[in-house]
């Protein structure tokens, strides 16, 4: 692993904690902000870049809640520090392409991360694994009115804040909730499984999909489907009401499988913790499945010697960034084999308990 150009409380911290929540891992919120005066980062020359990093960069110093954080310089990190980064994040740009001052200001105490010229000029964007709801929103809705005091933000009577994605236009909030949903897709006998209606101003969408567009995870994304025409208080208790939805039927129903013993599910515990122990190589989306089972095994109290916290950086946090070689080309070739080594090695003192 070659990441050395990242902080070192970065590589080496996690964001989960004991009190982090088994069925709601993670959550995001993230609201965009362009210049007046200024193209979209893709559209923009070097000089523009330059003068749009500087002017955010100076308001970030003049806001007293943020002189603990880091600025990291893109031109300055290798593309597998990059990579990390985003994962770690849970931020993926929508068409990200090297360009000349993009970068990230970090506040790992609070898991804040203000990207700066990557799709827009600045994303405020914070990682929330303690369930902290309005806490996490809170932040970054202070920081923007801090902003707002010395930053000229292109905004429209009729379209709201203007984004370089038309989708964002209008608050331009996206707020991501991401559930571990075994028990619905497992056992649900319904036939509306994930509680999909019509009229929901939400969305769901598994974590990985095949090519055929198959689901293929258990790990699913709640999001707002829209940001323009509704308040942001409004896309906050839209999202909010179905993860909570979603939460209850899914407890019900593990509740239900650890009085019933279900032999099918506990064997397909074992069989995943079998792979991941002991398999040579690893590929990307078997190892999801299979450690999003375990993940499921240590809720129900069938495997042991592991947290939960410890697995969902396991889930979520094997990026390839780990896998890339010192000269930094990733081992494709080897890549698979990587991964089942660093699973190997962090599975060592767990156990069933079947």
């Amino acid at each position: 692993m070659s990441l050395t150009n990242l902080p070192k409380d970065l590589v080496e911290s996690s964001i989960w904690s004991a009190t982090s929540s088994s069925l709601w891992p993670a959550s995001t919120f993230s609201l965009r902000r362009n210049l007046q005066r200024f193209p979209f980062p893709m559209k923009q020359t070097a000089s523009q870049s330059e003068i749009v990093k500087n002017q955010i960069l100076k308001s970030i110093g003049q806001t007293p809640s943020l002189s603990e954080g880091i600025f990291l310089d893109f031109s300055k990190l290798t593309p597998g520090e990059k990579e990390f980064l985003f994962e770690y994040a849970f931020f993926r740009p929508e068409r990200f392409e090297d360009k000349p001052h993009q970068g990230v200001f970090i506040d790992l105490k609070n898991h804040l991360f203000l990207f700066i010229n990557i799709d827009d000029h600045l994303i405020i964007h914070v990682v929330d694994a303690q369930n902290l709801w309005h806490e996490s929103w809170n932040k970054v809705a202070e920081i923007e009115k801090e902003f707002s005091k010395s930053l000229d933000f292109a905004y429209s009577p009729r379209f709201g804040y203007l984004t370089s994605n038309l989708e964002h236009c209008g608050t331009a909030v996206t707020i991501k909730c991401y559930l571990q949903l075994t028990a619905l897709i497992e056992e649900s006998k319904s036939d509306n499984p994930l509680l999909i209606e019509e009229k929901d101003e939400v969305k769901l969408s598994p974590l990985s999909m095949s090519l055929e567009e198959k689901i293929e995870s258990d790990i699913f994304i709640v999001e707002n489907k829209f940001s323009l025409g509704f308040q942001e208080q409004l896309l906050l208790k839209q999202v909010y009401t179905k993860v909570n939805k979603l939460i209850h039927e899914e407890k019900n129903l593990r509740l239900k499988i650890a009085s019933s013993e279900s032999s099918d599910l506990k064997d397909l515990v074992a069989r995943c913790f079998g792979i991941l122990l002991h398999s040579y190589k690893l590929d990307e989306q078997e190892s999801l499945n299979a450690l999003s089972m375990i993940k499921f095994g240590i809720d129900l109290g069938w495997v042991e010697g592991l947290e939960d916290h410890q697995i969902n950086s396991l889930i979520f946090h094997t990026s390839k960034g780990l896998f890339f070689s010192e000269d930094q080309t990733p081992l494709e070739s080897n890549l698979a084999h990587q991964r089942a080594l660093y699973i190997h090695d962090h599975l060592k003192k767990a156990s069933l308990k079947i």
